[in-house]
């Protein structure tokens, strides 16, 4: 199980087409299609974006370290967000935040699914990254 998924994404490439997908999309994204999916957000019209990759990456390996040191809060229902500016040619202005915390709880140890949905968006970017061009 991957403890995340996709819950759409709106994509301005930088030739200046726009592509939405709302959420019930996301609810048909499978495991197998999954890195072909989530490799549209990357998409700039030419090819897959995989500085972005790289950057979006490092970042969520550091909210990993931060979540994985922060025990005592369990991210029922949270989500990331990612941004980045597809008419930029650098990394700058490149987020992820964790937003959505109305189901939140304490609880005694590490929050282990919001740690392994983290470990696994990592592993299908690298996918994407390794493999899509």
């Amino acid at each position: 199980m991957l403890k995340f998924r996709l819950c759409g994404m709106h994509v301005q490439n930088g030739e200046g087409s726009s592509m939405f997908k709302d959420k019930y999309w996301g609810r048909k994204v499978t495991v197998d299609s999954l890195p072909k999916s989530l490799a549209l957000f990357f998409w700039d019209g030419k090819e897959i974006n995989k500085k972005i990759i790289q950057e979006f990456i490092m970042t969520l390996k550091e909210i990993y370290r931060v979540i994985k040191d922060t025990k005592g809060i369990k991210f029922t229902s949270s989500s990331l967000l990612l941004i980045y500016d597809a008419f930029k040619e650098s990394v700058q202005g490149t987020v992820v935040k964790l937003i959505d915390f109305e189901n939140a709880e304490e609880i005694d140890t590490e929050d282990s699914d919001a740690l392994e949905g983290i470990k696994n968006l990592c592993k299908v970017l690298e996918e994407i990254h390794e493999t899509m061009s």
